[in-house]
């Protein structure tokens, strides 16, 4: 009945040091092989993802930014992307740099940061990625913003809360990912709302779905998947609308997940 699988990575299909256990690695490979759809949904960028879809042999569509991209890597091909608008992009970026904020903001040419942190560096070794400094703020004006990550402590975002507060909201959605990330979408952009495209994609029902996740910015993926699961170190507010919850995810709740309903 159900045909695809799609696991967020942090807290959910990795553990603390950012492997997969062999339990999951192993009841991934058998799903597939029987037939089975496995996939990402993440708040990572493309670079980020690439090594894990060569170890899990993914060969469908993966959920990338938090929803806002969707991105065909056998094909190499994109089948959806939104992205933030630049005007709001300019007022953010310039008050994080009176504020001294950490942030990261992902373009159609790279990452690029305001300053390099302790902070940005511990980042960037957990995702394996590569960051610029910002050349300018008006550098921003020539490309495509897909989304900008803030990475503090939850106390700081009181900072960008007191800025949302002053300017229009209707082009962006603001999601907290991890307790140290907020992050900054395009409107309407969610990974509930990237799973709709990518089972479209697929021409399957939602219904054949499974979503897994831990955070806020899974909330939304495991409403609308047929089954909804949450890990067992999932925050109380994913917990609330999760059909299922399984074992955490450094006790393998992945592979719980696809025992249960796929083998």
């Amino acid at each position: 009945m159900y045909k695809v699988v799609v696991s967020d990575i942090d807290g959910t299909l990795v553990d603390q040091n950012q492997q997969i256990s062999e339990q999951n690695l192993q009841a991934i490979q058998q799903f597939q092989n029987e037939g089975g759809i496995f996939t990402i949904a993440t708040g990572r960028v493309e670079q980020s993802v690439q090594p894990l879809i060569a170890q899990l042999q993914i060969k469908y569509p993966v959920i990338l930014y938090n929803g806002g991209k969707v991105m065909d890597y056998q094909l190499k091909r994109v089948i959806y992307e939104r992205h933030i608008s630049i005007q709001f992009a300019l007022g953010f970026v310039k008050m994080a740099l009176n504020n001294k904020l950490n942030i990261c903001i992902y373009t159609d040419k790279g990452i690029y940061i305001l300053n390099e942190t302790d902070t940005i560096r511990t980042y960037t070794a957990k995702d394996k990625v590569i960051v610029q400094l910002l050349p300018s703020i008006a550098f921003l004006t020539s490309h495509i913003v897909y989304k900008i990550l803030i990475i503090d402590e939850e106390a700081c975002f009181q900072t960008c809360y007191n800025y949302f507060e002053k300017v229009p909201m209707s082009d962006v959605t603001i999601i907290q990912s991890e307790n140290t990330y907020l992050e900054i979408l395009p409107a309407n952009v969610s990974k509930g709302e990237a799973l709709k495209v990518l089972m479209n994609y697929l021409d399957l029902p939602i219904q054949s779905a499974i979503a897994i996740g831990d955070h806020f910015n899974d909330i939304e993926m495991i409403k609308v998947a047929g089954v909804g699961v949450a890990v067992n170190n999932a925050i109380p507010a994913l917990k609330e609308y999760a059909d299922a919850i399984v074992p955490s995810n450094v006790e393998h709740g992945v592979a719980k997940t696809i025992d249960k309903y796929c083998l």
